[in-house]
């Protein structure tokens, strides 16, 4: 006889339990470079971004001109080096990030 599709559907998630601890066990032992996801240094752009992110937390204030109530805030890249070193990255508002993102533009054309 042919079990319909929600049966075996609930046998495979219905199994042993596992507590809130062991969620957070296996949660831990998962992150960062123990992820196999991760890619260290051969991380993409938007990759590197959200680590960045997530693990620098959300900004409050731009450097560049002491703004605190922007609209958004977002992490710029001033050595146009794409690791994961917070002495290469500066916290702008938008504004800001667009105009150095242009004089950096500027530079590299007339270099």
């Amino acid at each position: 006889m042919r079990l319909k599709q929600a049966e075996t559907t609930r046998r495979v998630v219905t199994g042993r339990k596992i507590s809130e601890q062991g969620r957070k066990n296996i949660s831990l032992s998962k992150m960062g470079s123990k992820h196999p996801g991760w890619k260290g240094d051969n991380v993409g752009y938007k990759g590197l971004h959200c680590w960045i992110s997530s693990n620098w937390g959300r900004l409050k204030e731009c450097e560049q001109c002491g703004i605190k109530k922007a609209k958004k805030f977002e992490w710029a890249n001033i050595t146009s080096v794409y690791d994961r070193n917070k002495d290469n990255w500066k916290r702008m508002c938008c504004s800001c990030h667009a105009i150095f993102d242009k004089k950096i533009l500027n530079i590299k054309r007339m270099n």
